[in-house]
């Protein structure tokens, strides 16, 4: 298990959150043996959740809060975070702008990597609270998350596409729709971009049909039959003889087992 990092020191009013187990308030099950997060930790371990997507790397199943290194931003991250995964909580649940159903985890790992960029990029501007932040602040993030830079900070290039940017513009929205919750929070009222969607001020091209063109029926059946015949034909006797591959590698505790099945063995 990974050990949890103790929580800063707390130099500001008690969270509603304080001492909240997150699993138990998510509704997440764990696998035995492991205990879930805790609120007020400054890092979250879920790779004890059950259940998770195979497609979620463990990397993903960490939060990191310590990389904000003001503690008071560490706090607003960890308030944010935790009201997206728990919206029906009491302190939540009356928000005007809060979400209304929990985001996935995966998402609230995204949302914490941004909120890591926002407040750096806020140090780096000089600002030391949230109250400073104005329309020009939030219009000069978007810029900076327009370009791609280098280990050294320099501007290599423009992001081609308006996936980061819509990120960026989502995680202020975020910011002014929960300002309610934090004790350091941006000033009441502010509407960055107004009431255009975080798509429409990232760039993101409106478009009501699929840009993809339909394959022609000749490339399309061939590759359809094919499909078939591996997830029908092949498939079925390839996964039993996989399983006994390993069944028989499991009896063999003295030999390296390889990370993966011998393919030219299997295909003979």
């Amino acid at each position: 298990m990974t050990e949890h990092a103790p929580a800063s020191p707390a130099r500001h009013r008690r969270s509603p959150f304080a001492g909240a187990g997150i699993c138990a308030c998510t509704g997440f099950r764990l696998h035995p043996g492991h205990s879930g997060p805790v609120f007020d930790t400054d890092v979250w371990d879920f790779t004890g959740v059950v259940g998770l997507p195979v497609q979620m790397p463990r990397s993903e199943q960490i939060f990191n809060f310590t990389a904000i290194t003001d503690p008071r931003w560490r706090l607003v991250a960890k308030e944010l975070v935790f009201a997206l995964l728990v919206p029906r909580h009491e302190a939540v649940a009356l928000l005007p702008g809060a979400y209304r159903t929990p985001l996935a985890l995966r998402t609230c790992h995204h949302r914490l990597e941004e909120l890591t960029r926002w407040f750096g990029f806020l140090t780096t501007r000089g600002l030391t609270s949230l109250g400073e932040v104005d329309d020009g602040i939030c219009q000069a993030y978007l810029a900076d998350r327009s370009h791609r830079r280098d280990n050294t900070g320099r501007v290599t290039g423009a992001l081609n596409g308006p996936s980061r940017r819509a990120a960026a513009v989502q995680l202020v929205r975020d910011l002014a729709g929960y300002q309610e919750l934090f004790a350091d929070g941006i000033p009441a009222g502010l509407r960055p971009w107004g009431n255009v969607s975080a798509s429409r001020a990232s760039g993101r091209k409106q478009s009501g049909e699929n840009a993809t063109p339909p394959l022609a029926p000749e490339v399309l059946q061939p590759m359809l039959a094919a499909v078939l015949y591996l997830t029908e034909t092949i498939g079925p006797p390839l996964a039993e003889l996989t399983r006994q591959y390993r069944q028989s590698a499991a009896r063999r505790p003295r030999l390296p087992q390889p990370r993966r099945a011998p393919a030219r063995e299997l295909a003979a």
